[in-house]
């Protein structure tokens, strides 16, 4: 359990209303709200 609680703090958290760029300088967030949370991946798509 040490290591997921670990785990979980190395996750960036913010709120709903922060600045979506914000979240683009991670990999990984948390977002936190009232009632919910979710993890959002944030992946980059190539330009061809």
């Amino acid at each position: 359990m040490l290591r997921e609680e670990k785990r979980q703090e190395d996750i960036p958290e913010y709120q709903p209303g922060d600045k979506i760029y914000k979240l683009f300088n991670h990999d990984i967030v948390l977002i936190r709200g009232k009632d919910e949370e979710f993890i959002i991946k944030i992946v980059s798509l190539k330009k061809e």
